[in-house]
């Protein structure tokens, strides 16, 4: 499953959707997402709600996907985004 800047506006009521995407990839589970400021600590870093059209939702995501099955195994910071790759491992 690959994901570029979609998995970040899914509201928190709706974390369930993790477990669908974490059930529906086989082996990996790329995401593409802006993490808002690094030095900031993703569980601190809230909501964005004002800067673009649409909330965006700062997460550690290796916190959401390492309880499914997943470790990560990559990890690339760009100016704007952040590639992670999670691997399978159950």
């Amino acid at each position: 499953v690959y994901s570029i800047e979609t998995l970040q506006h899914i509201h928190p009521d709706d974390a369930w959707v993790f477990e669908a995407v974490a059930r529906s990839a086989s082996d990996y589970v790329v995401t593409v997402e802006n993490e808002g400021d690094r030095s900031v600590p993703p569980e601190d870093r809230g909501v964005n709600d004002e800067e673009y059209d649409f909330p965006l939702y700062y997460r550690d995501w290796a916190a959401v996907f390492e309880p499914f099955g997943f470790e990560q195994v990559a990890c690339e910071h760009g100016d704007r985004d952040t590639r992670r790759v999670f691997r399978r491992v159950d």
